[in-house]
């Protein structure tokens, strides 16, 4: 190709400097010397060199680079004799060829024409400026490929290419097809690398332009790789040879004082340069990153636990390993701003639930479930936490190679903290419309969760949240609680999840039918609402952090004090809290029950199935049951009704 016209300019210009130095050295030519020489600008764009201003530059000289550098030339110092520029001619044919700049005494960068046809082929960034080499093929000023780049550097530009929506900049960071078939992938992994390559070369354009998160103001922080892995070779997994990589390289920019993370996903090392084998993607919190993990496959489940042996080398490394990767995890989570390192953390995550696999591995089979506990906490929480955007995909997969492995202990477990890790990340968004969709979510989870798992000891407490928020948002109609609470009381019903169940269907089907709510005073006597016949019972459930509607049953109580037995049901989870108020208010001088527990194990809440708090029960004087949850300052209105 044709070099631009500035090319064949800028390098005519720079080619008759070398005759300067036959030129005198007054003053006034020496201080135009210089100028000159800072008038010759890198090539490429953004290149971090010494500049000095004009009054430094009345300090600078210009001198032969012959006698120190071995070719002709010239070389720029400033007044303590540090380089600024080398300009040198390589084959001593009266022309430059090389164009060097320093910061701080050190060359950073370089411009060469090195087949001297007087076009700049080779740039290359130096020293402190890192080890990029961009060769210029068809010498029209242009980096056609890298011949070497690190991969920080691979992580810098690519973010600057995603902010100048730069798809030739991109391009040349991703493996080419030689490069890709030189790795030697081959099957199913081959197969989704050559997908992801091919997406990321049609997808960039796209992806670029469509995002709004790298701007024009945007500023690189840096990338935070941490270190380099092996995907050692296995035929198993289609990996023909080691490859060294990063499997979640990153980079952390800031908008402002927000700060964002881009993933880069896998990154492999081909000869001296780093090549980018996926597109990349702006980290959303509340998503699952794509990019990255397919070098790493899972492991398979190939030791039986009769193979354990005790003292085994295997297990004692596996544990070393899986406390090195935690400590320098909880290293980067106590940092001042740990979101800078966001992509670095997800990947700790997954090094440590991969380390945490592989010793559930080698354990004795009475320890796996312990280990397979720890790991479905700690992904789900890292998850839920916004730390491991991945985590439940983590947990799917591992629970598909449980399954292949005909390992069933412990994949109810698996299932009931994803489900509940998935919710509670999404009810933190403060859209109400999010939390509306996420609930419904949750209850076809737990349906699905129930349906697959019905023997699982967590199949009651999925069952009473069904009838719990089916009856809590029903508009009225409780037909689908009733159903689940049913379920529940006739296969768990000896559990409290099922005794719970059971006061709730009492409760809810009782309407108009003889109640006996029974419990124990303060002072120890049996109450039994089915012996107060003649009056009406109000049963006032309570703790002591749900007080509401006290100060309308204590009027209640004084105003109907011959038709009304008015008994409060308190459900503290500590007797100690519930005596300690009862002691500041002694207002409430009506008879208590206590039972403590909460709703979820005290006596009193369980009989009715209580789903809130606070709660007025009112049954009438024949001893049936006529409200469950009036509101407190309806219930005047109804007692008045009733006495008549």
């Amino acid at each position: 190709m044709i070099p631009s016209v500035a090319t064949v300019l800028r390098i005519t210009a720079l080619s008759l400097v070398v005759s300067w130095m036959a030129v005198s050295s007054s003053s006034a030519i020496a201080q135009s010397k210089v100028e000159k020489s800072f008038s010759i600008k890198p090539k490429q764009p953004g290149v971090d060199c010494d500049r000095p201003d004009a009054a430094a530059r009345n300090n600078c000289k210009v001198d032969s680079a012959s006698e120190k550098f071995g070719y002709p030339g010239f070389v720029v110092y400033d007044n303590t004799e540090r380089i600024l520029r080398l300009f040198l001619d390589r084959n001593k044919d009266g022309k430059l060829d090389q164009w060097s700049y320093y910061k701080d005494g050190i060359e950073v960068y370089r411009d060469s024409d090195n087949d001297f046809d007087e076009r700049l082929d080779e740039y290359r960034w130096l020293g402190s400026a890192g080890m990029r080499k961009g060769i210029d093929a068809n010498e029209d000023g242009e980096i056609d490929r890298w011949e070497m780049i690190s991969v920080q550097e691979v992580a810098e530009e690519a973010f600057y290419a995603i902010q100048n929506r730069d798809n030739v900049r991109f391009g040349r960071l991703l493996i080419s097809d030689a490069e890709f078939r030189s790795l030697g992938l081959k099957g199913k992994v081959g197969s989704e690398f050559a997908k992801r390559v091919d997406a990321a070369r049609k997808g960039f354009s796209s992806m670029a332009r469509g995002q709004n998160q790298i701007g024009k103001s945007t500023s690189f922080v840096y990338s935070g790789p941490g270190q380099p892995g092996v995907a050692a070779a296995s035929k198993r997994d289609g990996i023909t040879k080691d490859i060294i990589c990063y499997d979640h390289a990153s980079v952390v920019y800031k908008n402002g004082q927000t700060t964002g993370n881009l993933a880069l996903g896998t990154i492999v090392r081909v000869n001296d340069t780093w090549r980018l084998m996926e597109l990349p993607e702006i980290v959303d919190p509340k998503k699952a990153i794509q990019t990255g993990g397919s070098l790493f496959p899972m492991q398979l489940f190939t030791t039986e636990p009769d193979d354990f042996e005790q003292g085994d080398p295997r297990l004692a490394n596996a544990y070393e390993e899986f406390e090195k990767i935690n400590k320098t995890l909880q290293k980067l989570l106590e940092e001042d701003n740990p979101k800078k390192n966001a992509v670095r953390i997800a990947s700790l995550h997954e090094q440590k639930a991969m380390a945490g696999i592989a010793i559930y591995n080698l354990v004795p089979k009475d320890e796996k479930y312990s280990w397979l506990q720890n790991i479905a906490d700690t992904v789900s929480d890292a998850y839920q936490k916004e730390e491991y955007p991945r985590g439940l995909s983590f947990l799917k997969e591992f629970s598909d190679k449980l399954k292949d492995a005909n390992r069933t202990e412990g994949l109810d477990y698996i299932g009931w903290r994803s489900i509940f890790a998935k919710y509670q990340l999404i009810i933190q968004v403060k859209d109400s419309q999010a939390r509306r969709e996420a609930l419904k979510d949750l209850m076809n989870d737990l349906k699905k969760f129930v349906n697959q798992y019905p023997n699982s000891e967590f199949a009651p407490d999925a069952l009473f949240q069904l009838g719990f928020n089916s009856e809590i948002d029903n508009g009225g109609d409780n037909t689908e609680a009733i159903k689940m609470y049913s379920a529940l009381a006739r296969k768990y019903g000896n559990t409290n999840f099922g005794k719970r169940a059971k006061g709730a269907l009492a409760r809810l089907q009782g309407k108009g039918k003889p109640i006996s709510f029974k419990g124990k005073t303060t002072d120890g006597k049996p109450f039994d609402s089915a012996t107060r016949r003649g009056k009406i019972v109000l049963i006032h459930f309570w703790n002591t952090d749900a007080t509401n509607g006290l100060n309308e049953i204590q009027k209640l109580n004084a105003k109907y004090d011959k038709e009304l037995v008015v008994v409060g049901a308190n459900i503290n989870m500590q007797t100690k809290d519930f005596q300690e108020y009862m002691r500041q208010n002694r207002e409430i001088n009506w008879t208590q029950l206590h039972s403590p527990g909460g709703m979820d194990k005290s006596e009193l809440a369980m009989q009715i199935g209580l789903v809130s708090l606070p709660m007025a029960l009112l049954i009438d004087k024949d001893g049936k049951l006529i409200e469950t949850n009036l509101p407190f300052p309806d219930l005047d209105r109804e007692i008045q009704r009733l006495s008549r």
